[in-house]
């Protein structure tokens, strides 16, 4: 619980790092390491400075789980704030323990999937 603000580097290296829903942080450029995982819960608000610029370690991944919202991690401000290879390297943990691939939207916002089908009809 509170709130934390550093302009470094925040590294992740190996672990689980968790967010309860009243905690919040600023941080500088996110760095994966290792395999991690960060725990989110709904109402935290986690931000990161854009990380595009910064070497991430090749086939490490980087796991969110837990109940978090959708305006509750953001990088940077915009999709360009990680490269295509550091997204690739993110995951959503569901609550039934799959993995799947997150997303960025416009504003920097991380997305997890959403539950549900979609039905494309042309």
């Amino acid at each position: 619980t509170g709130s934390c603000a550093t302009s470094g580097v925040f590294k992740v290296e190996a672990g689980t790092v968790r967010f309860p829903g009243t905690a919040s942080g600023d941080f500088g450029a996110l760095v994966v390491l290792g395999d991690s995982e960060i725990e989110v819960a709904r109402g935290a608000r986690i931000t990161f400075d854009a990380s595009s610029d910064f070497a991430w370690t090749e086939g490490k991944t980087l796991v969110f789980s837990g109940t978090m919202g959708r305006k509750s991690v953001r990088i940077g401000t915009s999709a360009a704030a990680l490269t295509a290879e550091q997204l690739a390297a993110i995951k959503f943990r569901s609550a039934s323990g799959r993995l799947r691939p997150m997303t960025i939207d416009g504003d920097g916002y991380l997305m997890a999937p959403r539950k549900g089908m979609t039905i494309l009809v042309r």
